[in-house]
């Protein structure tokens, strides 16, 4: 009997996973693939930050002294408490996550070029710049190489413009770019080189020298004004140039 009533109840217990087993549905995880480069960029970025904010905040410790020190803590401790760059991790991956990072594509806020300085050549420009701007030294005294000629249409414009697009492949349509350049040439930004300046390769003499000292020469208020003409040529170019 006692055999019996114990068969009874493992076959209820065995019914019953079976019967629980049926009822119960199997889960289904679906994997969702991140770019994990551009999070552990933006946890750098995070700890930059942070270190960066640290540096401004003085030691909470006390010295010795039992007065505060100025400078911040140790890389692994200074600034902002470890606890608040966690929680301050785990808010920017779910705010990342619900936006859907997948679908962001970064790399093409970094593939704009200046369009409009593939599509117009140097050589059609610097006549209308002299229009607009004569007060601009031409410059274009120098003995060509090959002819042994002058070569009169290696002007200052040009070789201008050619030193901005295609040397320092700056943008032609933007006036902080021309600022940018004349600041090369009165030797208060970056360093210019003859053997990379134009005209090196087709004139007997560099005009590198004689080119700064003729934007030198120019006053501030024509600098700005050649500024002003360079951005307005380039932008109206590019207007006409561009599909309708």
């Amino acid at each position: 009997m006692k055999k019996k009533k114990l068969q009874s109840i493992l076959q209820l217990i065995q019914s019953f996973n079976s019967s629980t087993h049926q009822k119960i549905p199997q889960l289904k995880i679906k994997k969702i693939s991140y770019p994990t480069p551009f999070f552990i960029g933006l946890m750098v970025v995070i700890d930059a930050v942070c270190n960066f904010l640290s540096n401004l905040t003085p030691n909470p410790f006390p010295c010795r002294e039992g007065k505060q020190e100025s400078k911040p803590l140790s890389l692994q401790g200074r600034g902002l408490e470890r606890g608040f760059k966690n929680k301050l991790y785990i808010a920017l991956i779910v705010l990342f996550l619900a936006l859907g990072v997948g679908n962001l594509t970064p790399t093409n806020l970094l593939s704009i070029q200046p369009a409009v300085a593939q599509r117009i050549s140097p050589g059609e420009i610097w006549q209308q710049v002299y229009q607009q701007f004569p007060d601009l030294p031409k410059e274009n005294q120098y003995i060509n190489k090959e002819t042994g000629k002058v070569a009169e249409n290696n002007t200052l414009a040009s070789r201008l413009i050619r030193y901005h697009i295609y040397v320092k492949e700056r943008a032609p349509n933007y006036r902080l770019d021309w600022k940018l350049t004349l600041a090369d040439y009165l030797g208060a930004n970056e360093i210019m080189y003859d053997s990379t300046y134009p005209g090196n390769e087709s004139l007997r003499q560099n005009p590198l020298e004689g080119d700064r000292n003729a934007i030198a020469s120019l006053t501030r208020s024509q600098r700005n004004a050649l500024v002003q003409v360079l951005t307005n040529i380039f932008n109206s170019n590019s207007q006409n140039t561009s599909p309708k």
